[in-house]
């Protein structure tokens, strides 16, 4: 019976012992920061958009929107300069007109910082913005990334800053034209490329939509109106491409007062189904004849291009002179 008493006993200690322990665990526990009270920085992602209407998410959603243009310009300027910039440099750029130049850099650098969340670190002369490490910046993304992730920036065609007019000294107006232009050409490069790449999978309407993103971006573009073409019938969808190329063609006549390239002109003028099929096939090309000799698609003939009248062309395959 003692025995049977003993061993109740120490199973009653051990008990208390375990649940003691277990408190003191969860005491612990609670003690320590719960991921909730970790720091900003550590869990706010940022996303900024320079392309197209300018602006900054903060965990998913849009950032009220700054006071002043010039804010937009700085943030600019701090993320594709490749070198460090001073204030008083930053100052002479946009704000050589106020009466205290240095304080109204001021000012904006703290509408800057509200703006980016306080997950971003922003001050220092030179003037230092310290991003964190998962922050997305479309255009960093359309300069060094790969086309697969350059291709579906949100804003890819647009301009930069569009819309936003920074009004600043010379000096800063041709560096935002200069970077604009610079940007318009790799948007159209990684679309182009993107563009181009689905076409050779089989992805036809994707590569319809980037072709469209393309065109849409600079609608004088011979190359790219040709790809759209190429991409639309590749889609099935061949009286749709008929039609745009005749409205191209038509546009640009009306437009720049001139003839389009010799590709898009005998394509005009043959406007046949299997000229729109055959802009996929490199060895059959729709094209106005020059020197060589070609024999007519339809009728077989053969001639040269200097002899006939250019509204006669026909599409037909290449042959050796």
């Amino acid at each position: 019976m003692d025995g049977i008493a003993h061993l109740a006993r120490l199973a009653w200690s051990r008990s208390q012992l375990v649940e003691g322990r277990s408190r003191a665990y969860a005491a612990a526990v609670a003690s320590q920061r719960a991921p909730s009270a970790w720091s900003e920085r550590e869990r706010t992602t940022v996303a900024i958009h320079l392309l197209g209407r300018p602006r900054v998410e903060i965990n998913g959603r849009e950032a009220p929107r700054p006071r002043g243009r010039k804010v937009w310009g700085i943030l600019a300027l701090l993320l594709l300069s490749e070198g460090p910039i001073h204030r008083d440099r930053l100052a002479s750029l946009l704000f050589a007109d106020a009466d205290d130049p240095l304080s109204a850099l001021r000012w904006s650098l703290a509408e800057l910082r509200r703006l980016l969340g306080p997950g971003v670190m922003l001050g220092g002369d030179p003037i230092i913005l310290d991003l964190p490490p998962d922050a997305f910046v479309d255009v960093r993304t359309l300069a060094s990334g790969t086309w697969v992730e350059a291709a579906y920036v949100p804003g890819i065609g647009h301009e930069l800053l569009e819309g936003v007019d920074v009004h600043a000294e010379a000096a800063f107006e041709t560096w935002l034209l200069t970077e604009r232009r610079r940007v318009a050409n790799l948007s159209a490069a990684v679309l182009r490329e993107a563009a181009t790449a689905r076409l050779a999978a089989g992805h036809a309407d994707a590569a319809v939509e980037l072709a469209t993103k393309l065109v849409a971006a600079d609608g004088y573009d011979e190359e790219a109106q040709a790809l759209l073409v190429r991409a639309l019938v590749a889609a099935g969808q061949a009286p749709r491409a008929r039609r745009y190329l005749q409205e191209t063609i038509e546009r640009i006549q009306r437009e720049l007062g001139v003839e389009p390239s010799q590709s898009a002109a005998a394509c005009g003028a043959c406007r046949r189904r299997s000229c729109a099929r055959t802009a996929m096939d490199p060895g059959h090309r729709c094209r106005r004849i020059t020197d060589y000799r070609w024999r007519c698609g339809d009728r077989g003939r053969r001639f040269r291009g200097r002899d006939r009248d250019p509204a006669s062309f026909r599409c037909g395959r290449k042959r050796d002179p």
